[in-house]
């Protein structure tokens, strides 16, 4: 039986409802544990834990703030103010929260990293690469901020030092996906087309279902003239609007140009923009050129779909 007056049993049962999920009753229960206790700090900060669970961010800020003022050094009250402005764009105050975290502890690695990711929202590359290296000389293997680091290099156009560091946090983490994407983007930005297959090849084994990634792989296979490679990755994600043209450009260079007018026809009428359709279509006559599609043949290609879609547009 709960003792009305026992501040640290309301605060037990208000993490007990936060394990299960409810936070609009464990934060009733800090507020008991506030009104028995107001210079409790743990309470206002578990409070506003539970408020920013809930995006109520106004009333995370109050909560954080008072748990800051009866506890000034109070490191995690911090970070999460700064979590908490951030995510409402006020960039400044977030990095002055962060800040002060690490005034308080200058070891605090998650608050280096938090301070690189705003100094990197806001385009300040060497503030951010100051702040990712600050996180790593604390924690070495820390995973997600070798890959930060990596993001901010690549935006300086550093692609050594960006793919240096994405390998650096798969060596960590091998089945860190993001990483294993990021350095297949990286690839792919510097051409480098098999490598970033076989980065994004590791990331399909951690992530099936991303049918984004195997439209990647096909395409990088496709642009090579390896239209039976990249085949059957159209068709694992054949649900998406661009793998559905994608496989029609393959049909196109096997000769069966009913099937692939089929798989257009199909991207057309799933795309909502139809100039947006229009426009990736043109743009990957190079491709076709060089498989061998005639400019003739695939000008009537066009012709014929966006027939197609103006009797699309025209009421029943």
């Amino acid at each position: 039986r709960i003792q009305p007056n026992d501040e640290d049993i309301w605060i037990n049962l208000g993490v007990a409802y936060e394990g299960l999920g409810k936070y609009e009753d464990a934060i009733v229960a800090y507020q008991k544990a506030i009104g028995i206790r107001p210079n409790y700090e743990k309470a206002w900060f578990n409070l506003g834990v539970n408020y920013e669970w809930l995006d109520k961010y106004e009333e995370a800020i109050i909560a954080y703030q008072k748990a800051i003022e009866i506890k000034p050094g109070y490191e995690n009250a911090w970070i999460n103010l700064g979590v908490v402005y951030k995510g409402l764009g006020k960039y400044n105050d977030a990095i002055t929260a962060y800040q002060k975290a690490i005034e308080i502890n200058p070891n605090f690695e998650q608050a280096w990293a938090n301070l690189g990711v705003t100094y990197d929202d806001l385009g300040k590359y060497e503030d951010a690469i100051v702040a990712y290296q600050r996180a790593i000389e604390i924690r070495p293997n820390y995973e997600k901020a070798w890959v930060n680091l990596g993001v901010v290099y690549k935006s300086l156009g550093k692609y050594d030092d960006a793919i240096a560091a994405y390998q650096k946090a798969i060596g960590i983490k091998p089945d860190f996906e993001q990483a294993w994407i990021n350095l297949g983007v990286t690839y792919d930005d510097l051409n480098n087309y098999e490598e970033a297959i076989v980065a994004y090849q590791k990331a399909i084994e951690f992530n099936s279902a991303n049918k984004e990634l195997l439209l990647d792989i096909g395409w990088l296979y496709f642009i090579q003239g390896k239209s039976q490679s990249a085949k059957p990755y159209f068709e694992q994600s054949i649900e998406l609007s661009h793998s559905q043209m994608n496989l029609g450009h393959v049909y196109l260079t096997e000769g069966d140009a009913q099937k692939a007018m089929e798989f257009y026809q199909q991207s057309l009428h799933n795309i909502e923009d139809k100039a947006e359709f229009f426009e990736g279509f043109q743009s990957d006559f190079p491709y076709l050129e060089k498989q061998g599609i005639n400019r003739e043949a695939f000008d009537e290609i066009v012709t014929q779909l966006k027939q197609q879609s103006v009797n699309d547009e025209l009421p029943d």
